[in-house]
């Protein structure tokens, strides 16, 4: 399983979405998925794009530490 990013938060944030004070957290979005036909009847774990990209802590929006 990979290592999620650590992000630090800058002084003032604000969520894009609601306006809060929020900290800067990874994006954990992956989920596990039972053995199908199409994995050959193996288990695992899917990481989606953007797995791991800075949300807000409060509503998950994303956020640009640029």
């Amino acid at each position: 399983m990979p290592k999620p990013p650590t992000y630090d938060t800058p002084p003032g944030t604000r969520c894009p979405d609601c306006g809060c004070f929020c900290r800067v957290v990874p994006l954990l979005n992956e989920f596990d998925y039972a053995g199908t036909h199409c994995t050959y009847g193996q288990p695992g774990i899917h990481y989606p794009a953007g797995w791991g990209s800075p949300v807000s802590d409060c509503c998950e929006a994303d956020i640009d530490l640029d």
